[in-house]
């Protein structure tokens, strides 16, 4: 994917933000780590972000198995708008990659066009613009965020195996290291346990975990087996 440079668009944007540069390709870079890489899944190969009427950010991902969030606050009060737009990952990995002067706070100007396009003012003031992604039926992940807040506290949950390779996508979770940004687990429980789900006649629902690493919070599913 080429993306042109041009002047932006003389439609108005749905939404537009203002935010530190670093700030903003941190987040993307964080939170491309949980998203899938099966491009025969291309709604999930990429990042969701979220903007809520307060300017207030929310970048997103998922490979099916883990769901990954930050959050980030707007650099001033010029935001417009609210409202999601999909970022393919060609598209993070061209944002991922913009160098930010080393001096000052510079800032990152995006505006999101009604069908998903990206005019992006960078800090050295050239303006790009990135084509909408073309699939972008990312699924409903709140549910999941909300299903762990949701999770009894009296279900004493199983023993869960982790993969090493997957714990180790936090440690490149920035900014930070090891020691400012500790791997935070916590275990959740299933709505019932699984021979309380036999005598109901219904499948166990998958148990969900959060692992908070600095400013990444991810929702882990598994299934019980106990």
């Amino acid at each position: 994917m080429t993306a042109t440079i041009e002047t932006p668009a003389t439609t108005a944007p749905v939404m537009t933000f203002t935010v530190p540069a670093d700030d903003f390709t941190t987040a993307l870079k964080n939170v491309a780590l949980f998203a899938d890489t099966d491009t025969t899944l291309p709604a999930l190969c990429g990042v969701l972000l979220e903007m809520d009427a307060g300017g207030v950010l929310t970048f997103v991902a998922t490979d099916r198995y883990v769901l990954a969030k930050q959050t980030l606050e707007p650099a001033d009060d010029t935001h417009a708008g609210s409202g999601e737009v999909f970022i393919p990952a060609a598209t993070v990995k061209a944002l991922a990659a913009v160098k930010a002067p080393k001096y000052g706070r510079p800032l990152i100007t995006v505006s999101v066009a009604d069908g998903g396009a990206l005019t992006v003012a960078l800090p050295d003031a050239t303006v790009v613009t990135y084509p909408a992604a073309e699939y972008s039926s990312f699924p409903k992940w709140r549910p999941i965020q909300d299903g762990f807040e949701a999770c009894p506290a009296g279900d004493t949950p199983a023993l869960v195996a982790y993969n090493p390779a997957f714990l180790g996508k936090f440690a490149k979770v920035k900014p930070g290291s090891a020691v400012s940004n500790p791997l935070k687990l916590t275990q959740g429980t299933q709505p019932h346990g699984r021979s309380q789900a036999a005598e109901r006649g219904v499948v166990p629902q998958p148990t969900i975990s959060r692992a908070q690493c600095g400013p990444v919070t991810a929702y882990i599913m598994h299934v019980r087996t106990d």
